[in-house]
């Protein structure tokens, strides 16, 4: 009877010190936290780009599409009228950045 007495003292006296020396971690904390949803962008095409008729020159040059549709030249490029189908690509864009 004393055996088993000593042993469970022995036992209790070490889970004792046991937790005494190693405690348990039972921290807690609070934060905030937020997040902002976005719409991912959709690009959809309205109109291709076309520079219309146009003739090259000896020189090097270059056709200039405004967004408003009005194009100019630079250089040695010559801009024909008769036939011109021209205006610069658009798109519709929706959706958040």
């Amino acid at each position: 009877m004393k055996k088993l007495f000593f042993a469970l003292v022995a036992f209790v006296t070490f889970f004792e010190l046991n937790a005494t020396i190693n405690p348990t971690a039972n921290a807690q904390a609070t934060g905030d936290a937020s997040a902002v949803i976005v719409t991912p962008l959709e690009i959809n095409k309205v109109a291709d780009l076309k520079f219309g008729n146009i003739a090259a020159g000896p020189v090097a040059g270059a056709v200039i599409m405004s967004t408003d549709d009005v194009r100019t030249s630079d250089g040695g490029v010559t801009l024909i009228a008769a036939g011109n189908e021209s205006n610069a690509a658009s798109f519709d864009i929706t959706g958040a950045p």
